[in-house]
């Protein structure tokens, strides 16, 4: 096969969306040791019946790893999360059809037979299977930069808080340059009513996390390491005891960390 040929192939496959079977899904999750799809729930990936990920521009997006916004900051939220392109990749998800557009990172790993690695197994394939969304019972929020929230932002953010079960802050970057009162007043408003966890990217920001969010019932702060540094896994228990909340610690494993694991 020649390098036009395989080029060809490769423009092909970003514009159609992989054909996935209820086999080959429900194989994949026994693999992730999940129970296989039971009649009536989505065969495939549940992240946009039980999420909304709301990025740090505001753009809005079915999963984590989404690679195309489904909706943008002036939608109304919840309506945007019930039609248009959220209900269009449900459709084809139901259909067991992967758009390459959206879902890139599962269609590659899919192509190359490592289904059971994906997002839609390894991160949602444990979410309820409910066939029909209804509403998105868990905010992903990536916070957005201090002063870039406006109205319009904090409104939609406490209507879909007021429905949702749970609130996940993703602080990719230190909190305190996303504290702003526009939406964190209405994260403490809810706060009672909602299991709220933070991500953080690196130990620098656990400080500034523990001040900024006090105030906030903050059930865990989950910390992803690609080392099993001693200091660092105290860091995060002093930011947790502070703010009442359980740690916890993603060691990622890659080939040249595995002797980590010794010193812990």
């Amino acid at each position: 096969m020649g390098a036009n040929e395989a080029s060809n192939q490769d423009s092909e496959r970003g514009e159609r969306p992989l054909e996935v079977g209820l086999d080959a899904l429900n194989s994949a999750r026994i693999l992730a040791k999940l129970a296989p799809c039971k009649e009536g729930e989505c065969p495939g990936c549940r992240a946009p019946n039980n999420l909304l990920v709301v990025k740090r521009d505001a753009s809005l997006r079915g999963c984590e790893f989404g690679s195309a916004a489904l909706a943008n900051r002036s939608d109304n939220w919840l309506t945007a999360w019930r039609s248009g392109g959220f209900s269009g990749l449900r459709e084809q998800l139901q259909a067991g059809s992967l758009p390459a557009t959206h879902c890139t990172p599962c269609v590659g790993l899919a192509d190359t037979e490592s289904l059971e690695l994906s997002p839609l197994i390894r991160d949602y394939g444990d979410l309820p299977g409910n066939a029909v969304a209804t509403i998105p019972s868990t905010i992903i929020l990536e916070p957005p930069i201090a002063g870039s929230a406006d109205r319009h932002f904090a409104e939609q953010l406490g209507t879909v808080l007021a429905t949702a079960d749970s609130l996940v802050i993703a602080c990719a970057d230190p909190l305190a340059d996303h504290v702003d009162e526009a939406w964190l007043q209405v994260v403490r408003d809810a706060s009672n009513e909602l299991r709220i966890s933070l991500r953080v990217a690196s130990t620098p920001h656990l400080h500034a996390i523990a001040t900024s969010c006090a105030g906030l019932t903050v059930a865990t702060i989950e910390l992803c390491s690609a080392t099993a540094d001693r200091e660092e896994i105290q860091q995060l228990k002093t930011a947790a005891d502070a703010l009442g909340a359980a740690a916890i610690y993603r060691f990622v494993l890659r080939p040249e960390a595995w002797h980590h694991f010794l010193q812990v």
